[in-house]
């Protein structure tokens, strides 16, 4: 794909211009020349999201690899996410994404697509792609080819919709709880995603557990109360979100979920038990650590030597020894690229904290670090070399200390 190089401004002069219609012809024209048929359903798939939507690439490149689009070269050692990440690249420089927001390690976060890009991501999905908002039309006549449906809007004719479409779908995002009723007939389904206030009496059935294709399942921001126990057997479940769900209780045995490689939340009371048995996971963004005796104690972190990104460990105010410290195995997590190191407040806890902080020696990869509320009286020797200059953390790019009070001189 040749290089686009606009940003926000540029198309909206373009849009105001006599420039519009043939801007069109050769965005289409660049879509035609992508690389490969899979960066090509990675584009379109952008179409199930609605304007303006402000995409979290690491969300975007999940649903992809769920959906099947990422492929691995033949002997390639890179992971899905890896690859992924390449493929997003690919499409990054060329404009189709704005409003980019990246973090301190210039690592993309958060985008969005103009209204532009994003009609022609809609224009080409159309066969496989059913949007249904507040005008759509209720009929049910060309749409066997339909395997990514978006429900936006309630409507009579959503059950029949949905019936017609849901025993080839592969996708389905919705705002309402189209699924209760209907799940034994989704079988091939690898993508299931509920958001939005349309979601307020949420429930999945006892039957999610048949549903052996399911790869990607989100129920943030809806108000669901639990999640059935027969979800621990989807083998196949690689993603699981549930962040802002504040009455949510979760089942036990997740452990079983073997090929979980992404879980994401946002409160401490909803962080799963048994972590150390997810040897695959790859994003774990907190991990609290617990007050009670073997609950979340913090070397369940030890085997999870895969876990790539952001991890925030907080409420070390509740670790018992150096021993539980050195436990978690840090400094074998050569693929996280920052951590957060937090206590719950600055009155301590239970051990030593100068020992607790000395025992999370972290892996020299590192590139962002934060400690909040530590209430020792001096770092790690991890921190220091013996001339007082930075010892394993050479690669550090970002050092934030926050309310360590009691500490008599900060690292170089």
């Amino acid at each position: 794909m040749s290089k686009i190089d606009m940003n926000q401004g540029a198309w909206l002069k373009i849009q105001e211009s006599d420039l519009w219609g043939s801007v069109e012809g050769v965005l289409k024209l660049s879509f035609d020349h992508l690389s490969s048929p899979s960066l090509k359903k990675c584009f379109a798939y952008c179409a199930m999201f609605p304007e303006d939507f402000c995409f979290e690439k690491e969300q975007l490149i999940e649903l992809w690899i769920a959906e099947g689009f990422i492929e691995a070269p033949d002997g390639s050692s890179m992971t899905m996410m890896e690859i992924g990440n390449k493929y997003f690249n690919e499409l990054f420089p060329n404009s189709l994404f704005l409003d980019v927001e990246k973090n301190t390690c210039g690592n993309v976060l958060t985008c969005n697509m103009h209204d532009m890009v994003h009609d022609l991501a809609v224009s080409v999905s159309k066969v496989e792609t059913l949007i249904f908002k507040a005008n759509s039309t209720s009929t049910t006549d060309g749409i066997s080819h339909t395997r990514h449906l978006a429900v936006s809007h309630h409507g009579e004719s959503i059950p029949r919709l949905v019936k017609a479409v849901a025993p080839k779908l592969h996708s389905l995002f919705s705002k309402i709880d189209v699924f209760e009723k209907m799940s034994m007939t989704f079988k091939s389904l690898r993508v299931l995603k509920f958001f939005g206030a349309g979601c307020t009496n949420l429930k999945l059935p006892a039957a999610m557990g048949e549903l052996k294709h399911l790869g990607y399942l989100d129920v943030s921001e809806t108000s669901i109360r639990t999640l059935p126990r027969s979800i621990t057997r989807l083998y196949n479940l690689q993603t699981l979100r549930f962040i802002d769900c504040w009455e949510l209780t979760l089942p036990d045995g997740l452990r079983n979920l073997i090929s979980l490689r992404h879980i994401h939340f946002d409160l401490a009371i909803l962080q799963p038990v048994d972590l150390q048995h997810l040897t695959s996971l790859q994003t774990l963004p907190m991990f609290a650590v617990g007050a009670v005796e073997r609950r979340h104690r913090n070397d369940e972190l030890k085997c999870l030597n895969q876990l790539v990104g952001e991890l925030r460990i907080c409420q070390l105010e509740h670790v018992k020894d150096k021993d539980e410290a050195r436990g978690a195995r840090l400094c074998n997590k050569p693929y996280l690229g920052k951590l957060i190191f937090e206590w719950s407040t600055m009155r301590g806890g239970y051990g030593n904290l100068e020992e607790v902080l000395e025992n999370l020696q972290p892996h020299p990869n590192l590139l962002s670090l934060i400690i909040r509320n530590y209430a020792g009286q001096k770092f790690p020797s991890w921190m220091l070399r013996p001339d007082n200059g930075l010892f394993l953390l050479d690669n550090l790019m970002e050092l934030e200390l926050i309310e360590c009070i009691n500490c008599k001189s900060l690292p170089p």
